[in-house]
């Protein structure tokens, strides 16, 4: 009997050994499958920092090193390209965590395992790009728990932030943060650390929101209804919805167009400096600028049309407008939707009529009236320019005539509705 449980111990003490040998990871492993994940992230406001793949075409970073900017762009440590940041998909500001959305990226995502099973002086490796320095790898210790963070000895410097710190599996346990507050520049290697447990239900949320994406949207704006524009010049239209409480103008756009294969054909960056009120939709139009009858928006020209498969439209960022006008809903008075009339579709422009009436038994003045029309799933696509200032009589009628500048296809128009204001 002994002899049995000496052998069978024996056994599975042979087993255990094989398994752990099995699975185990030299320092130069770990590193090369950390760096092959790893981007650098550059921001318009001039931050910089680490992140890597937790899914393969979105990235963790800590948040502090996006915040305050509205565009910026990632590069892998293995390629030599760039990579546009189109979307947050999932953010922890408490945590300070953050999973972006690059464009034509195609990464490894890191595994990410449990960081509630770390112990002090358990081995860890920082890989990330400290000093805008590309693709470092990092071997440390755990030092010390302290609930929301854990403190690491491995050296990280400015740029290091927002890095994967992996175990001696591999797994991400943790998300660099920086130096403890205080302690920069003293070479105590101080580090924080954002422990996984707090990455893993954003990965989550990201994946769960991935298909939102396009169009995507930034700050309650958003782009949507992108057609060609065959006009002179050429170019193309796409429709901005102004979710916000106030109007705002100055827009910094981003569109980017793909393939059928999902590859980055180019992406234009613009700015349009139209007014877009509240709740209200534009249309935006983006003309190929004319050379010697050669059209073409570096990189974006005619050829797009026939490749370009998908897009996406980011509002990047916009001003606030400070405009002291101010219109009410005009009660009393409405649109006739059975007597509205296109008079002509020039490709640029449409023109159309209807008439307004006055159910009031006394005149009304400084009449404002618009049309929004929308598409079959009830999506606003483009607003008209107004009528503007009218006069109605008492139990009256007018007929407006106004103007759709860069109008999308009638195909895509499903409804119309009036909207009617007065100054305040």
């Amino acid at each position: 009997m002994k002899k049995a449980l000496l052998s069978i111990t024996i056994l599975g003490l042979f087993c255990f050994f094989r398994m752990t040998v099995g699975n185990a990871q030299t320092p130069q492993d770990i590193a090369k499958k950390g760096l092959a994940s790893t981007v650098s992230l550059t921001m318009k406001n001039g931050s910089y920092g680490s992140g890597f793949f937790v899914l393969p075409d979105q990235i963790a970073t800590a948040y502090h090193v996006v915040e305050g900017s509205s565009e910026g762009h990632v590069s892998p440590f293995l390629k030599k390209e760039q990579y546009p940041i189109v979307a947050i998909t999932a953010i922890d500001q408490e945590n300070d965590l953050v999973i972006l959305k690059v464009s034509g990226a195609h990464g490894i995502p890191l595994p990410i395992g449990d960081s509630e099973m770390v112990e002090v002086l358990d081995t860890i490796y920082v890989v990330g790009n400290p000093g805008r320095i590309p693709g470092t790898a990092t071997p440390g210790e755990i030092t010390n728990l302290l609930g929301q963070y854990f403190l690491m000895n491995a050296s990280i410097s400015p740029g290091s932030s927002g890095g994967a710190v992996l175990n001696d599996s591999g797994e991400v346990i943790g998300v660099s943060k920086g130096n403890i507050p205080g302690t920069e520049g003293l070479n105590q290697n101080l580090n924080i650390a954002i422990p996984s447990k707090y990455l893993t239900p954003l990965v989550e949320k990201a994946k769960a929101e991935k298909e939102r994406l396009n169009p995507s949207s930034a700050k309650g704006v958003t782009g949507t209804h992108l057609t060609w524009a065959p006009y002179y010049p050429p170019g193309y239209a796409f429709t901005v919805r102004n979710q916000r409480n106030e109007t705002i103008d100055n827009l910094l756009c981003l569109v980017i167009f793909r393939d059928g294969k999902g590859e980055i054909i180019c992406v234009d960056r613009f700015k349009h400096d139209g007014k877009v009120e509240p709740g209200e939709v534009a249309r935006i139009y983006r003309a190929f600028h004319s050379d010697n009858h050669s059209y073409h928006i570096s990189p974006v020209g005619p050829s797009v049309e026939y490749l370009m498969k998908s897009y996406e439209i980011r509002i990047l960022d916009f001003d606030v407008s400070h405009s002291k006008i101010r219109y009410v809903p005009l009660e009393g008075v409405t649109g006739s939707s059975s007597r509205f009339t296109w008079i002509n579709t020039t490709g640029t422009i449409y023109a159309f009529s209807y008439f307004l009436q006055n159910h009031l038994k006394k005149d009304v003045t400084d009449v404002y009236s618009y049309v929004v029309f929308y598409d079959k799933k009830g999506a606003p696509i483009v607003r008209s320019l107004g009528g503007l200032n009218r006069h109605i009589p008492a139990m009256g009628e007018v007929q407006i005539k106004e103007l759709v500048v860069h109008p999308p296809p009638l195909s895509i128009i499903e409804r119309m509705k009036f909207e009617i204001y007065t100054l305040d």
